[in-house]
């Protein structure tokens, strides 16, 4: 089955109630196929069969009154599933199909849901079937909850049997049938032990088998590159930063004395327990630019990264070390007790430091994040418990509140050599700021966790009073001077909220990613997901740059416990999430990289489109491990200018998934730190053909309609020109014309929004002449924003004599 040409329409109504969902295509064989709560019925038989020569069929023969093959029905079960099991619908699509069928319009249905695919939620303990439109398959995926045991496929109406590779061969029922068997971690075999079948019943049981790896990722090409970092001991990726080539700078701490250390590195020698790390990954992953220890005789993170213009690393963290090597002229060159934050700077080749300080008071100091203004100069958050703090005269709040900690908000000069301002930030019990933006202005952003019901928010924020619960989110808006609050807002409900990490757009939207125990968490109507799921979720929240009003506000989680740990938005305002979950049922894309939950815990990257109103993709990322047990944690991503995503995190997992020439494909011990980089397919722009509706026949002038547009556009529908192609794309098909372009559509207004009303497209096509047989249809769709061509999935016709067919096909995004 092609791409396209299937499609799994949902019952409603047209139907009789046993049957939930009908499938076109062939994604078992020929034949139709029907879903049902009991059962799966796939029906042969039945279309014309036109008799003639071998080969090509005449016109003649085509009229001709054809004879029917004989109607016969498969009844496909599983011996022994859970009777409890559900079916479940995923990614709908786009397309639609109507039936009017017979004189009573109470019987016509319109607009029948169609969907990407279909899921038999837990047929046996953690063994789901999956049945996608996309490729035509189905297939067993399984998670680590799934026992050892036997899964038995039960065939009904068939006189013969036999397994032939991936197939089952079925006699008896007037011909030869050749089904296809959902591919899975485990193999078939006849449970006779012959092929003969009693009674017209035949069944299929397992192998044993223990899952592994459950299934290998849906889409391998996906990832770019896949690489280990570390050594023997602990290794642990906390940050990642991309610049404009695609090189990654990386930062975390490690306990390993082999870390791999490039030759003229600031710091070749570990320095002993924990060192910090500074890496540059080239861009195709396969070697490091450089590598540095970073750190004195005691524990010293590195916990945030970002790089300058000139290619130098700027990098923040904590240090108990009172021989941290600081630079001359350094605004702190002593170490204060404790531990210390730290802010250094290396040189491009990261063969020096520019400058390096401690920074804190007689307490304990953290520098969780930093971030970069126009002019290089450091914005800071962390979290201190030093009344002595290093606050400036003028800041907006410099006394410590006398909780457990105060959040901190620091801005470092250029040179390294001096505060242009820093501030406490909190209430009466306790604090700290885990991420920090900056925006053109200077102002910075930053969110983190706070228990103090009186730590200090603005009027006319969006959530102006704590939440009763243990612990709020807050997002806080410093002004330039670092003086002034332009906003403050508490961020949770009624139970632990926590965040963790802050980007922001460049209309200075803020973005904001953690972890919510609370149910009652504000989301807003029409998000991806409103409703709690487990033990904790992930939520994301877009703050307008006021900060009074969440534009959207979602959970992202599934039955257990999900954190999101980092965040970042791409120039369409499309949110990127990473974090972890021990979720199976976290709500995965179908196409995406990594389908199925391997080990205990898995990292996860997810996409939020602009509106926040739906998940384009998201995907696990981790290993199995040992029995089972592996752990994996997305800490940080990043985003290029082409959409490709980075994450940096840490793994137990030796088959945390690497590519073959990635800088370090093998697990090195303990734990790892791991970066890889993911091609994620991530559709912007939508052209469908909608007239002529599947199923129509036309002869002759064919009028063809449809609307394009690119989610990626800040304003108006964001293409240009739509052009058609018959049976090639540009280049090699035959061009049918350029369609007429930006015709007033309010459906579509409707559906995408206002600023995606102009963009209906209408084409003629004279068909006369076409040949007998299947033809393509190739749409494509200019956009505004780089004058590019996107070319969409084709779309099929056949001819028959005079008259054209219009198939039914899953049209995606492209």
């Amino acid at each position: 089955t092609s791409s396209g040409s299937t499609l799994i329409i949902e019952n409603a109504g047209q139907w009789p109630d046993a049957a939930r969902f009908q499938v076109w295509g062939l994604p078992l064989g020929p034949g139709t196929t029907w879903l049902a709560q009991d059962a799966i019925w796939l029906v042969v038989g039945g279309e014309p069969e036109v008799r003639g020569s071998e080969g090509q069929k005449s016109e003649e023969q085509l009229d001709q009154t054809p004879d029917l093959r004989p109607l016969t029905a498969l009844k496909l079960t599983f011996p022994g599933s859970n009777p409890a099991m559900r079916i479940e619908p995923f990614d709908p699509l786009t397309t639609t199909v109507s039936y009017f069928i017979g004189n009573d319009p109470e019987q016509w249905r319109s607009a029948v849901p169609v969907w990407g695919g279909v899921r038999y939620v837990d047929l046996y303990p953690g063994v789901d079937l999956v049945m996608r439109s996309r490729d035509g398959a189905w297939q067993f995926e399984t998670s680590s909850r799934a026992a050892n045991e036997e899964v038995r496929l039960q065939v009904d109406g068939a006189d013969d049997l036999a397994l032939a590779g991936g197939y089952l061969e079925l006699y008896g029922i007037g011909e030869l049938l050749k089904v296809a068997l959902p591919t899975a971690p485990f193999s078939y075999l006849i449970t006779s032990g012959s092929n003969t079948v009693e009674s017209g019943v035949g069944i299929l049981k397992t192998e044993p088998w223990v899952v592994k790896r459950a299934l290998p990722a849906d889409d391998p090409q996906d990832l770019l590159y896949g690489t280990f970092l570390g050594g023997s001991s602990y290794d642990r990726g906390y940050s990642i930063s991309v610049d404009g080539a695609g090189s990654a700078y990386l930062a975390g701490s490690t306990g390993s004395s082999d870390f791999p250390i490039t030759p003229g590195a600031v710091d070749p020698t570990w320095n002993y327990y924990l060192d910090s790390f500074v890496v540059k990954l080239n861009p195709a992953g396969t070697a490091l630019a450089y590598a540095t220890f970073l750190g004195g005789h005691d524990y010293d993170w590195a916990t945030d990264v970002a790089q300058g213009g000139d290619g130098s690393a700027f990098v923040v963290g904590i240090t108990q070390s009172n021989d941290f090597p600081t630079t001359a002229g350094a605004f702190d060159t002593s170490f204060n007790r404790g531990a210390d934050g730290f802010v250094a700077r290396l040189n491009a080749a990261g063969t020096a430091l520019i400058y390096a300080t401690y920074l804190g008071g007689s307490g304990e100091d953290i520098g969780f994040a930093i971030a970069l203004d126009g002019s290089d100069n450091v914005c800071i958050a962390g979290k201190t418990t030093s009344s002595d703090f290093p606050v400036t005269a003028g800041s907006f709040d410099t006394t410590f509140n006398g909780g457990s900690s105060d959040a901190f908000v620091a801005r470092l000069n250029a040179a390294g050599t001096g505060l242009d301002y820093a501030s406490f930030l909190g209430g009466s019990r306790f604090e700290e700021g885990t991420d920090i933006d900056v925006d053109d202005t200077g102002d910075a952003t930053v969110t983190g966790t706070t228990y103090s019901t009186d730590f200090p928010t603005t009027p006319n924020a969006f959530d102006p009073d704590y939440n009763g619960g243990t612990s709020d989110a807050f997002v806080a808006r410093l002004n330039s001077a670092g003086s002034e609050l332009e906003y403050s807002t508490f961020l949770g409900g009624s139970r632990q909220d926590v965040g963790s990490a802050i980007t922001l757009d460049a209309a200075n939207n803020a973005y904001v990613t953690g972890e919510s125990n609370s149910g009652n968490f504000p989301t807003t109507p029409g998000a991806f997901d409103t409703s709690a799921n487990g033990e904790g979720d992930v939520f994301v929240v877009k703050l307008n740059p006021a900060g009074s009003q969440a534009t959207y506000a979602t959970f992202l989680g599934g039955s257990d416990v999900d954190r999101g740990d980092g965040i970042t938005v791409d120039e369409a305002n499309s949110a990127y999430v990473t974090g972890s979950t021990y979720s199976s049922n976290f709500p995965i894309s179908p196409d995406s990289f990594d389908v199925t939950l391997g080990g205990y815990k898995d990292a996860f990257v997810a996409r939020l489109n602009p509106t926040g109103s739906e998940l384009s993709y998201a995907s696990f990322l981790g290993g199995n491990g040992e029995d089972s047990s592996g752990e994996d944690s997305g800490l940080a991503i990043a985003v290029d200018d082409s959409g490709r995503v980075y994450v940096i995190g840490e793994t137990d997992t030796e088959d945390f998934p690497t590519m073959p020439g990635s800088f370090d494909p093998s697990y090195n011990g303990y734990d790892d730190a791991f970066a890889v980089k993911l091609d994620v397919y991530v559709p912007n722009v939508v052209a469908p053909i909608e007239q002529p509706v599947p199923g129509a026949w036309i002869s002759g002038i064919a009028n063809l309609s449809g609307f394009a547009l690119d989610w990626g556009s800040a304003t108006g529908p964001g293409i240009d020109a739509v052009r058609l192609y018959l049976d090639g794309p540009s280049g090699t098909g035959t061009l049918l014309g350029d369609a007429t372009y930006g015709l007033a559509r309010p459906g579509v207004a409707a559906q995408y929004g206002a600023a995606f009303v102009l963009s209906g497209w209408e084409l003629t096509w004279d068909t006369t002449g076409l040949s007998f047989g299947l033809h393509q249809i190739y749409v494509n769709a200019q956009r505004t924003t780089d004058g590019a061509w996107t070319e969409l999935p084709p779309h099929p016709v056949i001819v028959v004599g005079e008259h054209m067919f219009w198939l039914p096909t899953v049209r995606r995004n492209q």
